[in-house]
């Protein structure tokens, strides 16, 4: 039973956009009143035939509060059939224009032009759409302004659950920008000395370096989880306006240009060396110029990027590139004069890719040969599974 009211939870959040869900469960003549979000669940259990006023008080509450307080994410807004965003999703999944361009590698590229929108890309966000997933509109404060993204389900979900960050990817329509984007939506830990995604990226490309993800905008969302102290003599009621939380995750959403194919589509040893190759060119200028460090470096987070490059003789064609994605859990490099002012080492990386070295001390930071070491780890397991 418990299993199953897990899986109930679990379906609602990955089809809606929710900071939280309220959960009643009735046995026998008991009432349990629960709580949840990525942080745990917070309950209560009364017997509701003989506590009458506290079951007419807790639904009489619950009744009283606005979206965001029932657990809805109020930055999502559900688009309806008849609404001219909606009707804009089905007229994107076809190419009217016919500009899009093939993904595989070589193809000659008759137009220079700052954006391409690729085949594969356009069938992704056409397949998000195709089975009636529920339809959104997702914003994102960026300055004075809130930049709007359309969304169907999601095309990545990292570690599926109800605890924990609930990292969704979305191939996403910028509505302002006109293009598709990838857009990341995950409750990250706050931490106060710990940068965001965002500032991870921008300081990258700050240092000029290559093969990472361009940042179009991001930003901590209001929403943050919460874990109740105590409720042991309270009225049930007050599951709904306690204010003894403990904040654990926040809501958090970053959006970049680059929409990209996983790793296991190279179709050769060369190319996976290749793509492998930008990556550790990624990785030694974020350590050498940036002075940060990956710190979750797995076969995830490792993908190709199609980018239109002139060939050796000024062809423009499509390249495949190695990018080194998913920055959230990354670290300045620490030096042994900083160490006790440094920010706390939060410990999320993929353990079949870690290295020896942290798998047998993971209260260190991270060094330089670790991270090689995963890119190792990474390069065989690829070749192992894919190649003859």
């Amino acid at each position: 039973v418990e299993r199953q009211i897990t899986t109930y939870v679990e379906s609602a959040l990955h089809y809606q956009h929710r900071a939280a869900m309220f959960f009643l469960l009735v046995h026998g003549n008991r009432l349990r009143v629960t709580r949840w979000d990525r942080s745990g669940i917070s309950t209560e259990s009364f017997k509701y035939t003989s506590e009458r006023a506290r079951l007419r008080d807790v639904l009489w509450d619950f009744s009283r509060l606005d979206a965001g307080q029932q657990g809805f994410d109020t930055t999502a807004i559900l688009l309806t059939p008849d609404s001219n965003e909606y009707k804009l999703m089905d007229d994107l999944k076809v190419d009217h224009a016919g500009t899009d361009l093939s993904e595989a590698e070589g193809t000659i590229v008759t137009k220079a032009q700052e954006h391409y929108t690729f085949r594969f890309a356009r069938e992704a966000f056409a397949q998000s759409i195709a089975k009636g997933f529920p339809r959104y509109r997702l914003t994102v404060p960026a300055g004075n302004e809130e930049r709007r993204f359309l969304v169907g389900e999601p095309t990545v979900t990292v570690a599926p659950g109800i605890t924990g960050r609930g990292t969704r990817g979305f191939v996403a329509w910028d509505v302002a920008g006109r293009r598709f984007t990838f857009l990341k939506d995950a409750w990250r830990h706050h931490l106060q000395k710990v940068s965001t995604e965002g500032q991870a990226l921008r300081d990258l490309h700050s240092a000029g370096v290559e093969n990472t993800p361009t940042c179009v905008c991001d930003a901590e969302l209001q929403d943050m989880t919460k874990i109740r102290e105590a409720l042991a003599d309270e009225p049930a009621v007050e599951d709904f306006k306690h204010e003894k939380n403990v904040s654990k995750f926040r809501h958090y959403r970053i959006v970049v240009e680059e929409v990209c194919l996983p790793l296991k589509r190279f179709t050769t040893g060369k190319q996976l060396i290749s793509i492998m190759r930008d990556c550790v060119k990624a990785h030694e200028g974020a350590a050498t110029k940036a002075k940060i460090m990956h710190c979750d470096i797995s076969n995830w987070n490792i993908l190709i990027c199609p980018r239109v490059e002139p060939d050796e003789k000024g062809v423009l064609r499509v390249k495949w590139r190695g990018i080194l994605v998913d920055w959230e859990l990354s670290n300045p490099i620490v030096s042994e004069d900083n160490a006790a002012t440094a920010p706390p080492v939060v410990r999320a990386g993929t353990f079949m890719f870690s290295s020896a070295h942290i798998l047998d001390n993971p209260e260190q930071p991270f060094r330089i040969a670790d991270e090689l070491e995963s890119i190792f780890h990474v390069t065989l397991y690829n070749a192992l599974r894919h190649l003859r």
